[in-house]
């Protein structure tokens, strides 16, 4: 509480003071801005939502609420980090985070939007039969292991390489090599 107490005074006699008293009330925190990385993301990272420094006119402490946004909707989640099992390719993500000194909440802030990118496929292994193979066999290519985080259908590609020269793109090769 704050009070201003006047005293009239007219240089010979002094009336009677009077006062006015006011309570300063508490203020907001202010968050200057809110930062996402990385910036170039697919389904296998995770988000990361950084807030820059709060500051409070009254020097109390601040902390940091958080929520997160996937494709216009509030996807419920209060933690400074998201993993992909909540987004998926070409959708856009952004954090919002709003500063509060256990009071009063200061303005929420959004930070940068990352529009998630395709994550690559892989395979698990690779295998040429028959194996040991002669001149006279046919050899056939084969993989096992498809994976691919964004649910796409498997279009895996062949190429056959004999010393170094390309000489196929198909699942078999035969007659285009010769012992050792």
């Amino acid at each position: 509480m704050v009070t201003c107490t006047v005293t009239p005074d007219d240089g010979t006699d002094e009336g009677t003071a009077l006062s006015a008293s006011i309570t300063i009330e508490n203020t907001a925190p202010v968050l200057a801005s809110v930062s996402l990385t990385p910036t170039t993301a697919t389904e296998t990272d995770t988000l990361m939502c950084t807030p820059a420094t709060a500051t409070d006119a009254d020097g109390d402490t601040v902390a940091y609420a958080y929520g997160w946004t996937v494709d216009g909707t509030d996807i419920g989640v209060s933690t400074d980090t998201l993993d992909g099992t909540y987004f998926n390719r070409d959708q856009d993500v952004f954090c919002t985070v709003t500063p509060s000194d256990g009071d009063t909440d200061g303005d929420a802030v959004d930070s940068n939007t990352v529009t998630i990118d395709n994550t690559a496929p892989s395979i698990s292994s690779v295998s040429i039969t028959p194996d040991p193979a002669a001149a006279s066999d046919t050899l056939s290519c084969s993989y096992t292991g498809f994976s691919d985080d964004d649910d796409d259908s498997d279009a895996s590609t062949y190429a056959w390489t004999v010393n170094g020269s390309s000489v196929g793109t198909d699942t078999t090769l035969e007659g285009l090599f010769v012992g050792g």
